[in-house]
């Protein structure tokens, strides 16, 4: 059985990029944008989400993660993000509780 990840990237060329290799890798991906199509799109049957962290030069990835696990949402997390100011990441984990983030 293929896992389902989601994918919420706002760059539209990485976006299509990440997908292309998590489906080359076997897994089944759908790829959002931005925040809005994600939450009106819910996936129960969701493995995984990979959230950028920086979507149209805000945090809107932390607030799609609070949000998702606001909702119920209890599969890992994890934020893709190129910041390495220490304080936004334990926000991640604090804030939304995030599993893990990549950088």
């Amino acid at each position: 059985m293929k896992l389902n990840i989601i994918l919420l990237e706002d760059e539209l060329t990485a976006g299509k990029a990440l997908k292309d290799l998590l489906e080359n890798k076997g897994f089944n991906c759908i790829h959002y944008s931005n925040i809005k199509e994600l939450l009106n799109h819910p996936h129960p049957q969701a493995d995984l989400y990979l959230l950028d962290y920086h979507l149209e030069g805000k945090p809107e990835g932390l607030a799609a993660a609070t949000l998702l696990r606001d909702s119920g949402v209890l599969c890992p997390i994890i934020i893709l993000t190129s910041e390495t100011d220490e304080t936004i990441l334990v926000n991640c984990f604090k804030q939304a509780n995030v599993d893990d983030y990549l950088n």
